[in-house]
């Protein structure tokens, strides 16, 4: 099974993510922002969006768009802390939002996202391993 060079990234590619899972879940369940994760999915979609709009790698539209929001996350959680927990809402919801706008402009290309929203743990590419590995 492991001859498939496939099957090796699949395999480097989960082994990083469950090397660093566990620290981060940690983390993230004790400063109470477990919604985080789906909060950050739904930007990164928006990333990819559009990314593929401007006809760049998708990967990084989604890195890029995924930081800022990350960032804006820490920025609304810090100015309004009695209200830390609604930081999350609003990004996962203008997450989405803006994803569904921007593929209503993408009329060739939707039937991308599906590969991207879902995903494959063996279609992951040697580009894909060493982001996973500099994030990592």
């Amino acid at each position: 099974m492991l001859e498939y060079a496939f099957m090796q990234r699949a395999l480097i590619g989960g082994l990083l993510v469950s090397i660093i899972a566990p620290f981060m879940g940690t983390f993230i369940v004790v400063r109470r922002m477990s919604l985080i994760g789906d909060s950050l999915s739904h930007v990164a979609l928006s990333g990819i969006v559009l990314a593929a709009l401007f006809g760049i790698e998708p990967i990084y539209g989604a890195v890029v768009i995924t930081v800022i929001a990350a960032y804006f996350i820490f920025f609304l959680r810090e100015n309004y802390a009695s209200y830390e927990e609604i930081s999350l809402a609003i990004i996962m919801s203008s997450g989405i939002a803006l994803a569904s706008v921007l593929m209503g402009f993408s009329k060739n290309i939707r039937g991308n996202f599906l590969s991207y929203l879902f995903g494959s743990i063996t279609g992951i590419s040697n580009q894909d391993i060493y982001i996973m590995i500099a994030l990592s």
